[in-house]
């Protein structure tokens, strides 16, 4: 069955098409809605002068949005021997793939259910019901119970009943999030403050921050600058590449980095291990996808 609508996340929209350009951005959202539409929902393949026509471009404006979307990893693209161009949403795809699996276990349940009953009801004259026969047996349990002396044991004899754990307290956020600092194997690592960026991330993806979910958070964090780490060594800043601060100024104007911000004039030494990671790999393919395009 054909789903009336396209489940669109905003958010992973942005992050994931933050790198395209602004035509490459409005192509893949074309691209989305004929992936919804086809039979193989997340996929499709046509030769390049029908992906035109549905787009209403030309091969060329079509060629090269496509190729930034591959360059990108935004989406799959596929060129086959005889000229066709599949296109794939990896996450529609895999929605489809999960929706149809869920499908099919519901229904197989239903069978498994519909053929208990009719077993069941043929079996009904022949087979006493489970329950008869365990009221049967407490029948019978309590009837040589009751028959059975009582036991002649003194009160000294009477085994000692063993004592029920006292429950520990349960330990406050507050608490355990001052455990977590205190721990030297998150040393050189702002806990409260990671919990504020966990907290936050947590209600944009509409999630629920629990205690596990963020030692998973905070075990993928790097010690500050400057920081001793637990091994003792100090951690060292990446190589600064070149023109990051350009492609902040195009690509995230929003940022506190970008010209006009409150930190414009930040040294890549200053920023931490994690925002230099990130900026490091968006310029490596902004760079790679300037030299396949002039090439």
């Amino acid at each position: 069955m054909k789903l009336p609508f396209l489940q669109f996340y905003p958010s992973d929209y942005l992050v994931d098409t933050r790198i395209l350009t602004l035509s490459a951005r409005g192509a893949w959202v074309d691209i989305l809605c004929v992936l919804h539409g086809s039979s193989t929902r997340g996929t499709a393949t046509f030769p390049v002068r029908g992906w035109s026509r549905i787009m209403g471009v030309s091969e060329a404006e079509f060629e090269t949005a496509i190729e930034e979307i591959d360059a990108m990893k935004v989406g799959n693209v596929l060129r086959c021997s005889n000229g066709d161009v599949t296109i794939t949403c990896r996450r529609m795809l895999n929605e489809a793939i999960t929706r149809e699996q869920t499908r099919l276990r519901v229904q197989n349940h239903r069978n498994k259910e519909r053929n208990n009953e009719r077993n069941a009801s043929s079996n009904a004259s022949v087979t006493p019901k489970k329950s008869e026969v365990i009221s049967q047996k407490l029948e019978e349990e309590a009837e040589s119970e009751a028959d059975a002396p009582p036991p002649d044991l003194p009160f000294d004899d009477l085994p000692d009943q063993p004592e029920k754990p006292k429950k520990q307290p349960k330990q406050t956020d507050a608490e355990w999030l001052a455990d977590l600092a205190t721990s030297p194997a998150y040393r050189g690592i702002d806990i409260r403050r990671e919990h504020a960026k966990a907290l936050v991330w947590a209600a944009a993806n509409k999630k629920t921050m629990s205690r596990r979910r963020f030692v998973n958070w905070i075990n993928k964090c790097e010690p500050t600058m400057g920081q001793q780490t637990p091994s003792g060594s100090i951690s060292t800043s990446l190589p600064e590449p070149n023109g990051w601060r350009a492609w902040i100024n195009d690509n995230a104007p929003d940022s506190v980095y970008a010209r006009g911000g409150a930190r414009e004039g930040e040294q890549w030494s200053a920023l931490d291990r994690t925002t230099q990671d990130w900026l490091t790999k968006q310029t490596a393919r902004a760079e790679q996808f300037q030299h396949k395009k002039q090439n």
